[in-house]
């Protein structure tokens, strides 16, 4: 099976024959050096992995916030409704870290639900 690298790179190689149409496909082949390419020492690649890293991070990050936050909420106030679970889970990481500290006042789900009505986006 083909890789999704592979499946690209045979594409650029097929539009590259249909546009140098007297060139055969080893040649552009062996001119672009293609096949034996090392694409990870590329500056793209680098760009798009740390780029990927970056979003990976923050992502884990907005999740850890999420999890501490939901396990906090359902402590002091009792279960939340999946609604409220989806809610809390798509707040940024500010917006998390703000209800984090305004729960510890928090009486019951009444209070969150004006805390999500307050701070919408």
């Amino acid at each position: 099976m083909k890789t999704e690298f592979q499946l690209k790179l045979d594409l650029v190689e097929s539009i590259l024959v249909n546009k140098f149409t007297q060139l055969t496909l080893e040649e552009i082949q062996k001119m672009l050096n293609l096949k034996e390419a090392d694409v990870t020492q590329t500056r793209f690649y680098q760009e798009v992995l740390e780029i990927g890293e970056k979003k990976g991070l923050q992502q884990g990050l907005q999740q850890g916030e999420a999890n501490l936050t939901i396990r906090q909420l359902k402590r002091r106030c009792g279960n939340l409704t999946a609604i409220q679970e989806q809610k809390v889970r798509s707040l940024s990481i500010s917006q998390l870290e703000s209800l984090g500290e305004a729960l510890l006042d928090f009486q019951n789900m009444s209070d969150l639900e004006n805390w999500l009505q307050d701070n919408r986006r």
